[in-house]
């Protein structure tokens, strides 16, 4: 089977390293895969990698591209990986025979504000886009659910899953501290995760159960850094880009995910089979990962930093609680969410896609 990936993004985040574990994982099996992309870090996952834009002003030039190397290697599938690599694929002229599919990786962003006509749109898009598809990945149960009846007919849920990086015979650091993991920018919360900072520092220090930690790099970095220096010593942490998570998961006891829109969020699973329970906002895509009482607890977005307070005064004021929390994390990541199980059912359904195809 000869396949052709496609990923529009600008950055490198969870849907990259999907399509990285994806394209070797289709090696793996004996495929031949190539890969349309602006990033060349995924060159080396693929037999081939032609690099292009990856704004919206370079489409027309990534369509070309498409089309022509579809033709010219004869791939059997064309599969676009997240939203933006989504919206072009209605506009591709793939020669007859070649299957469409698609990841998806986040749940629709909701509008900012009625005049918000741009997000709307996109949308719109999104749905045109998934309805043309022969079978469109959903990673999430509240993705799957979002789409429209069209699409919904060709799509099929396989939840994401991640490497597991925790050592045999790993015992939890058992400290206060909180991580958040991604990327510092305003969709994360990252003002949230300020503001419970300047909580805690305000808080007499027998009075501090809990303190926090910030790895990632953003626009926001800036002001975080500067919140760190600031608060007394302790409070909050500035872990900066971090080549190695897995440093900052084997010295923390809980992961706090204040995002405002996800899918189904990588940094969970990586948590989870660390056996950190998780502090969320209750949106889809993490709703359909983080059970309160079993793994985690979840916050109505309209309860704020007030919510996130209290949820993290109730998992660091008993740690045998959060000891339980944490080991049915660690059980759920064994049951649902391992890489391999993940990979597996994802490379059967695009070659059944293939095969179907074909007849």
């Amino acid at each position: 089977m000869r396949l052709l990936c496609v990923d529009l993004g600008s950055g490198w985040g969870g849907s990259e390293r999907y399509l990285v574990w994806l394209m070797e994982a289709l090696r793996a099996r004996g495929h031949w895969v190539g890969c349309v992309a602006p990033r060349r870090e995924l060159g080396p996952a693929c037999d081939r990698l032609w690099l292009t834009g990856s704004r919206f002003k370079q489409l027309p030039r990534a369509r070309r591209l498409i089309a022509t190397i579809a033709a010219a290697e004869r791939v059997d599938l064309v599969h676009y990986n997240a939203d933006r690599a989504i919206h072009l694929a209605p506009f591709v002229a793939l020669p007859k025979r070649t299957a469409r599919t698609a990841t998806k990786h986040l749940t629709k962003s909701p509008p900012k504000s009625p005049r918000d006509l741009r997000t709307r749109a996109e949308n719109r898009l999104t749905d045109f886009s998934l309805s043309g598809l022969d079978c469109c990945i959903c990673v999430s149960q509240s993705m799957l659910d979002e789409l429209p009846p069209a699409a919904r007919r060709r799509a099929v849920l396989i939840e994401n899953g991640v490497p597991d990086q925790r050592p045999p015979g790993f015992v939890a650091a058992g400290n206060d501290r909180a991580v958040f993991l991604g990327r510092i920018s305003p969709e994360k919360g990252i003002d949230d995760l300020l503001e419970l900072a300047r909580r805690c520092a305000a808080r007499p220090p027998p009075q501090r159960s809990w303190t926090l930690a910030i790895a990632g790099t953003g626009p926001l970095e800036e002001r975080v850094a500067a919140a760190a220096a600031s608060l007394p010593t302790g409070v909050l942490a500035h872990l900066g880009f971090q080549s190695e998570p897995a440093r900052v998961y084997a010295a923390a006891a809980a992961l706090l995910l204040p995002s405002s829109h996800e899918g189904l969020p990588l940094v969970i699973l990586e948590a989870f089979s660390w056996g950190l329970p998780v502090i969320a906002y209750d949106i889809p895509g993490v709703r359909d990962v983080v059970t309160p009482g079993r793994n985690g607890i979840l916050v109505r977005p309209a309860d704020g930093v007030d919510g996130l307070e209290r949820a993290l005064d109730r998992l660091f004021g008993t740690a045998s609680d959060r000891a339980e929390l944490g080991r049915n994390a660690r059980a759920d990541y064994d049951a649902r969410y391992t890489l391999e199980r993940m990979l597996a059912a994802t490379v059967q359904r695009l070659e059944s896609v293939v095969a179907l195809e074909s007849r």
